[in-house]
């Protein structure tokens, strides 16, 4: 009774059976850097250069705006999203509890989040964050992955305001930390299983 499986949508055929209109398919290299820069790059680059979305991308974009639109309408103030190929930590519960405990002691504010990273990994230069307490920081950006995150009610609508997503979704997300109340953990309380293949493709890389 605390948990929803919301099926995924599928690569193969999302055309036929969703809406993608909330999906722009095409993104930037310079959207891409301004998450991710490098050290060393090429001296001539196009940063307007158009990368397009792989299926696969699409199809996790969409699953996640199901997820989201159903915690915009529901009745719960605050959701665990987790996708189906992770495994909790051992100190998963001890933690979490943890920082729950430092962000309501905080704030005043009913809703002092509007989404929570408990699954990342920062970008090679290290994500660009402040620390707000002992084992949270906020985020501005620099951080990949939405395989387990706290989403707020409120942030859930923000982010479906905030349609469409425009590339793959955990690189648009980070581009609307300027508009979303984001925060991560200090560090990573849910992995990816290794026992199971990814089956997702990366449009980015060559």
């Amino acid at each position: 009774n605390r948990t929803t499986r919301v099926s995924a949508v599928d690569a193969r055929q999302f055309e036929a059976i969703v809406n993608i209109s909330d999906i722009t398919q095409k993104y930037t290299l310079a959207e891409q850097l301004f998450v991710d820069p490098r050290r060393i790059l090429p001296s001539r680059l196009n940063l307007d250069e158009e990368i397009n979305m792989s299926r696969q991308e699409v199809a996790v974009a969409l699953s996640h705006i199901k997820v989201w639109q159903e915690i915009a309408a529901g009745h719960y103030e605050y959701a665990l999203v987790l996708e189906d190929d992770v495994h909790l930590k051992h100190s998963f519960a001890s933690y979490l509890d943890k920082i729950w405990k430092q962000l309501f002691v905080k704030s005043m504010d009913s809703s002092p989040f509007d989404i929570l990273y408990l699954s990342f990994k920062e970008v090679d230069l290290g994500a660009e964050k402040t620390k707000i307490s002992e084992d949270v920081f906020k985020l501005f950006r620099g951080i990949w992955y939405l395989s387990g995150y706290v989403l707020s009610k409120q942030g859930a609508q923000k982010l479906l305001n905030l349609l469409p997503v425009r590339g793959p979704v955990d690189l648009w997300i980070n581009h609307k930390f300027t508009i979303l109340d984001a925060l991560v953990s200090s560090k990573s309380i849910i992995e990816q299983r290794i026992d199971e293949r990814s089956e997702n493709s990366y449009s980015v890389l060559p």
